[in-house]
């Protein structure tokens, strides 16, 4: 009877610890699963606009280096339609591959973003982000789909996202993902400290407006038209 209830104990124990598993291997991480599940296939680009948008394309020069860049007016936004390329003291970076910046722009730390925009430009906050996805008819973010085709090079909007990666390896992801600074912080519920938003893209067709990445990583910049 003892070598019985043992065995009974020890079969409980064990069922008891393999629920327990199962029901923190489901809680990991929900929204990777979502992603996982939402984006399998790629976006197809759209040939219009959402309804009642239109866009107009332009450029601007900048004064201090006479670089000319593309510019993309999104509702009553203007962005660059390519990646800020303005080489600052420190804290930048050209793209592995366009050592000039004349492609693909160059990666800045935070801070330098900051101090890199050209005048008459900023760099853009987390709501006009938010403005820019609600213009092309976008409000929950993140978004599978909607937003991406919309956004990436050779979308109709021509604002171009380039699929960059980042200047540090543990986000890379090179022809992959790209990221934007914001000129905000926000706080990260958990360790509890304030990190600066950025628009993040990934492929096949994933976009979102979050906080996380320390200030020192290299991101590129897309600068947005002082009002």
């Amino acid at each position: 009877m003892i070598f019985d209830s043992e065995v009974f104990r020890f079969k409980f124990v064990l069922l008891l610890s393999v629920v327990f598993l199962n029901g923190c291997h489901s809680r990991i991480d929900p929204k990777a699963e979502k992603e996982s599940t939402e984006g399998t296939e790629a976006s197809v680009l759209p040939s219009t606009l959402p309804k009642g948008q239109n866009y107009q394309k332009g450029s601007f020069t900048d004064p201090r280096d006479g670089q000319t860049y593309r510019t993309v007016k999104i509702g009553d936004q203007v962005w660059l339609a390519q990646n800020l390329n303005y080489v600052t003291e420190e804290g930048s970076w050209p793209v592995p591959g366009d050592s000039t910046g004349m492609q693909f722009g160059r990666f800045y730390t935070w801070e330098a973003a900051k101090e890199a925009v050209p005048p008459g430009w900023h760099l853009p906050g987390k709501q006009e982000f938010e403005k820019l996805a609600a213009t092309l008819g976008v409000t929950d973010l993140p978004n599978w789909n909607d937003l991406y085709p919309l956004l990436i090079e050779g979308g109709i909007t021509g604002f171009d996202v380039q699929l960059t990666g980042s200047h540090n390896e543990a986000y890379s992801r090179r022809y992959r993902s790209a990221s934007f600074w914001s000129s905000e912080k926000g706080w990260k519920l958990f360790p509890f400290l304030k990190y600066p938003w950025r628009l993040s893209v990934r492929a096949p067709n994933y976009i979102n407006i979050g906080n996380g990445a320390e200030s020192d990583l290299g991101f590129n910049v897309r600068c947005i038209r002082d009002e």
